[in-house]
């Protein structure tokens, strides 16, 4: 069973816990990463509206910490 999601946040994708959000987070809630940063969303980043900013690279610091959560091998 997956622990973690990926959200779209301050132009990148970070990874959050679903242990923390058990639901999708909505814009102008505040959701801290598994990077540590505290981060308020808005509407650019959902798909599903309107506003919605694509082309948004990965925090490889989240993506580094979802990986040892996930106990999966580190990306080289």
């Amino acid at each position: 069973m997956r622990q973690h999601r990926w959200q779209d946040a301050a132009g990148l994708r970070h990874a959050i816990s679903l242990q923390s959000y058990p639901l999708p987070p909505r814009p102008g809630e505040e959701i801290q990463t598994l990077c540590g940063e505290d981060l308020e969303l808005t509407e650019q980043d959902f798909p599903q509206l309107p506003q919605y900013q694509r082309l948004k690279g990965t925090c490889f610091t989240c993506q580094a910490e979802w990986r040892a959560r996930e106990s999966l091998r580190p990306v080289p």
